[in-house]
């Protein structure tokens, strides 16, 4: 038990029990599907001399409600002339909503030690899919190649037949 302010922020415990863990916490949410923290990944892009500075575009598509929190990037280079490209995303669509258009973001940034990897973006439904296209700022050459692997952590809403409830 304890206090809650007019945001549902726990503001004091009643008694010691486990609420006195959860100060400043928002209220639990008791809804009728549990909810995960689980990671989601657009299969691997991979950047060949024969792909010049085009766009390589994946598709991703959850199997249950999404919501992207975190975006983690591992970029991959092979070879000499693939040292110096910067590999960028420069589209990404989710659902029908377009998060970044002709931009680009250095997925660099985004590696799993960066010190900041927040990248929330909408959530989604069953069904709706989640576009990515990603491009070198230099085309490599020869036999040289680059491969970026970009996943998601975010906040997945299951169905009763996935999980039970914790009860």
């Amino acid at each position: 038990m304890g206090y809650y302010d007019e945001d549902g922020i726990m503001m004091g415990a009643v008694q010691l029990d486990d609420s006195q863990f959860e100060m400043g916490a928002p209220r639990r949410r008791q809804g009728r599907h549990p909810t995960m923290i689980l990671p989601v990944a657009f299969p691997i892009f991979t950047i060949v001399a024969a792909t010049g500075i085009s766009n390589v575009r994946q598709t991703l598509q959850p199997s249950v409600p999404y919501a992207v929190a975190q975006m983690f990037a591992t970029v991959n280079r092979n070879g000499t002339s693939a040292a110096s490209p910067i590999a960028f995303l420069n589209n990404l669509q989710v659902g029908p909503t377009p998060v970044i258009l002709n931009g680009g973001t250095n997925l660099d940034r985004y590696s799993a030690g960066a010190f900041h990897n927040n990248f929330r973006l909408p959530p989604t439904g069953i069904g709706q899919t989640y576009v990515g296209d990603v491009g070198l700022s230099v085309a490599v050459t020869g036999s040289d190649s680059v491969t970026a692997y970009i996943e998601f952590h975010g906040q997945a809403k299951l169905s009763p037949g996935f999980v039970l409830h914790n009860r």
